[in-house]
């Protein structure tokens, strides 16, 4: 506005004035006034359809987030059970038992169970679970079901050695050392 109470021409510059109804939340509005179309109830204002469609927006992206990280689980188990089921065979030796780490790093001792060529356990903060073919144990470690590691262990007297990969399939191409001792039990094992 100009001294004499005149308003100037709009130029492409100027910027355009804010509604009354945003600017007072004691006016009424209506849809139309923000232009709303989707998901707009009747007398609903422009925030808050606003948020209504924020919210869809959020809840949708969740869903298909949720989508994603079921699907992403369902790969990385049926990656660890192909990889397993190719490596089972017949069992020549014992691993149930206490294993305890011979180097650091896996919050524990390690403890299976066999059943065949079956293993099942625990190492560290980790659920085991594994195959064995002859002398070799094939171990998937996983949290939350989900697969962290890999690992391929040799059974040689009272030790398990041999290396993890934090890749399922294994991959030597990120593997580390991975050696347990057997702590004897009271049966000798």
């Amino acid at each position: 506005m100009d001294p004499l109470g005149r308003v100037p021409p709009r130029t492409s510059i100027d910027r355009p004035r804010m509604p009354q109804f945003l600017s007072d939340p004691t006016q009424k509005r209506s849809n139309k006034d923000c232009g709303e179309k989707f998901l707009s109830l009747p007398g609903a204002g422009c925030r808050e359809s606003a948020m209504r469609n924020l919210l869809s927006v959020i809840a949708f992206c969740a869903f298909l987030g949720a989508c994603s990280s079921a699907e992403k689980y369902a790969a990385n188990q049926s990656a660890t059970e192909r990889w397993l089921g190719g490596k089972q065979g017949s069992a020549d030796v014992r691993v149930s038992g206490t294993w305890e780490e011979v180097q650091s790093g896996w919050g524990g001792p390690a403890t299976f169970v066999q059943h065949g060529s079956r293993i099942s356990g625990v190492l560290g903060r980790y659920s085991a679970k594994g195959v064995l073919n002859g002398s070799t144990v094939y171990l998937a470690l996983e949290s939350s079901g989900w697969t962290y590691y890999t690992a391929v262990l040799k059974k040689h007297g009272d030790r398990l050695g041999g290396f993890y990969s934090s890749s399922v399939p294994f991959s030597s191409s990120n593997q580390g050392d991975l050696n347990l001792r057997r702590i004897p039990g009271p049966s000798g094992n």
